[in-house]
This record gives C-alpha cells, structure tokens and sequence, in this order.
C-alpha cells in the first residue's frame, strides 16, 4: 500500500462519527458516518459542519425533510459506491416502481447535497436501464412517479430532465399520449419542443386542398363548408 493511501485512509476514518437524524419526528431514523468521509463527498454536508455553525460543535444534523430509505442508500453510494439496484435484467414490471422511485429519490437528494458524482451515477443506472428488458420483454424508459419525484426535486435547469426528455422524444412511442395527465406539465412543455426542434424544416402545407381531412364527419354534428 502506497503511503499517501494510508494517509488519506487514517484521516477519513480516524475523525469522530457525525450524526445525522432523518425523517420527521414520528418516522425518524439515526445515522452515523465519518465526517471526513461525507464532507469530501458533499459541498452541503461540508458547509453544514462547517466549525463557525452550531452543526459542527453538536456534530449533529437533523434532516426533518429527507427520507431515511433515500439517506440510508446514499451512504450505501459514498461508503461502497453502490447502488440500491443496479439492472432491470430479472425484474418483473410490477417490482420496477419500488426501485425507479427510490433512484429518482437519490438523484433528488444527491442534487440537494451537491454530490454531482452521485447524481451522474444515477443518471448512468437509468440511462442503462433504457437498454434493458425486463421479463416481459421490453425496456422501460421511466414510469410517471420518476418523472413526478425529479420534476418536483430538481430546478429547471437539471441535466436529469433533459435526459428524461431526449429518452422520451428519441424512444417514446404514441402510447405516451393517453395519460398525458400523469405527467408532469413541464415535461410535456420540454418534450413538445424538443419534438419540434427534431422535425424537418417547417413548410407550409396546402391546408386548404386537404381540408376535407379534418371536417366533421357525418353525425359528429354539422359539416364544415
């Protein structure tokens, strides 16, 4: 083992453990982590236990808004950098919402904590996702509650919602558009212009010799003229 290796290894694990307390206060759930450990991972948690703040004298932090699941895998990524599942391959459509919901939740968190390495593992999970087939044969892209968890975590500007977007103008299919309701109405907003950005040159079409096409038909009520 090189010497740099155990120095950086005795001053990660040598500092006393912080303690962080997630969930409200009828659901919480206590952890504890090496501070070195999780302020080299995250801008947030670095800032928090920062020694002008009372976090760092108490060196305990209350999380009353996260979910102890989502913090629960997160500390799972910056200890072993892992994943709470990492392939649709075995998956029957029926477990898949359990897992993207969690992943979506973690990319939530990650971004709030300011863990890019984080939210760029994610991302890469769904992105392989995409490509793989669950039992009953075909990829799943998202499901309605990922979208609704990251367009509600995520400011406008995210790189998740814009993958979600290519993922959706370059894979969908017509299907989409009968629960259109149960996207979120950005999305919907990104993904029709990213679906115009993608057509041919516009042209004006002769509207007025194909009229016929959208008139009423007979018994929808009266003909258009």
């Amino acid at each position: 083992m090189a010497e740099g290796d155990g120095t950086e290894k005795k001053s990660r694990f040598s500092s006393a453990p912080l303690t962080i307390i997630v969930g409200p206060p009828d659901a919480q759930q206590t952890f504890y982590v090496h501070a070195a450990w999780i302020q080299q991972k995250s801008a947030f948690f670095h800032a928090a236990f920062d020694r002008k703040w009372q976090e760092a004298q108490s060196r305990q932090l209350e999380l009353p808004e996260d979910i102890p699941e989502v913090v629960a895998a997160y500390l799972e990524w910056i200890y072993f950098a892992a994943l709470p599942s990492h392939s649709n391959i075995g998956l029957t459509q029926a477990e898949l919402p359990r897992h993207y919901r969690l992943l979506a939740q973690l990319y939530v968190f990650a971004e709030k904590i300011q863990d890019d390495a984080c939210c760029n593992r994610v991302l890469a999970s769904f992105a392989q996702r995409c490509e793989e087939p669950v039992l009953a044969g075909t990829p799943v892209l998202f499901t309605y509650e990922t979208l609704r968890i990251i367009y509600a975590g995520t400011p406008p500007a995210s790189p998740i919602r814009r993958f979600f977007v290519d993922v959706a103008s370059e894979s969908g299919h017509a299907t989409f558009s009968r629960d259109a309701d149960a996207y979120p109405r950005e999305f919907l907003v990104e993904l029709t212009y990213s679906l115009l950005v993608r057509c041919p040159q516009p042209k004006v079409g002769n509207y007025f010799l194909e009229r016929e096409k959208w008139y009423k038909k007979r018994g929808d009520g009266d003909q258009a003229k």
